[in-house]
């Protein structure tokens, strides 16, 4: 079992290493989360197409495939996609659109005053 790391929504989250347990949460959350912790595996933000509103209570296991430690890269738990859809019954799906940027098209040191 992965070490729990402090995420927090209203009625409380742990997540760790290929490990988020949530308790009354929302999916905006989730989404939080897999952008965050997954978001070196899934190589792209994460946005919730869902439409669900509710608060939830679960946990989902993954198997990382960057910066996890050794004993959680050889879990029985599946990549985050699969995890997604087996335990959740929610599928990623690849979508093109605007992103927020900023762009600093130019700097300077302040004068000393």
């Amino acid at each position: 079992m992965s070490p729990t790391l402090g995420v927090i929504c209203n009625n409380g989250s742990k997540t760790g290493v290929g490990r988020v347990e949530f308790h009354g949460c929302m999916m905006k959350d989730l989404v939080y989360v897999l952008t965050f912790q997954a978001g070196n595996d899934l190589g792209r933000p994460v946005v919730d197409r869902t439409g669900l509103a509710g608060r939830y209570n679960f946990v989902l296991r993954w198997t990382p495939e960057t910066n996890a430690p050794p004993n959680v890269q050889d879990s029985d738990a599946p990549w985050i996609i699969g995890a997604l859809q087996k335990e959740l019954g929610l599928e990623l799906k690849p979508i093109t659109g605007p992103l927020d940027v900023i762009v600093i098209d130019h700097i300077e040191m302040p004068s000393a005053n």
